[in-house]
């Protein structure tokens, strides 16, 4: 999910206005160095669909990884954390705000791309692994997505 187009199974629900989920990504497993799990917005089924995600991998990177418009380009906001860790990403006025947290600690803003203005897109929590063919495994807790 770094290109112009994606290979994935998205298992999601559909949203309706603006919104926000969180969730702890207690671990995951290490198949690969572009493996990574997360929380993920998306609008549309297809390979090029924009979308916008925050990915933790196994080592402790973190990032808000967005493609604005359909086939655009990915952008990625990088950072640095470790598991487990809460990730929440919200969705507000054509804007993917992401965020992390330590246990016990505030959020932490990791930064803001810009999304479509459609109101009408799915979330859901995601895993990736490339390459093709190779299962990564990873744990989630939903978690409260409160501004403290």
């Amino acid at each position: 999910i770094t290109a112009n187009a994606d290979s994935l199974e998205f298992v999601s629900k559909p949203v309706e206005g603006y919104d926000d989920l969180a969730a702890r990504i207690v671990s995951i497993q290490q198949t690969n160095l572009s493996a990574q799990a997360g929380v993920m917005a998306r609008w549309g089924h297809s390979a090029n669909a924009p979308f916008a995600m925050i990915a933790v991998s196994p080592d402790g990177h973190i990032a808000l990884v967005g493609r604005s418009e359909r086939g655009g380009t990915t952008k990625q906001i990088k950072g640095s954390a470790e598991l487990p860790i809460d990730v929440r990403l919200e969705l507000i006025d054509g804007k993917a705000n992401g965020f992390y947290r330590l246990a016990g600690e505030q959020w932490q803003p990791i930064g803001s791309l810009t999304i479509p203005r459609d109101e009408t897109f799915r979330l859901s929590l995601a895993v990736t692994s490339p390459p093709p063919h190779r299962f990564t495994k990873a744990s989630f807790k939903l978690t409260d997505s409160s501004h403290n």
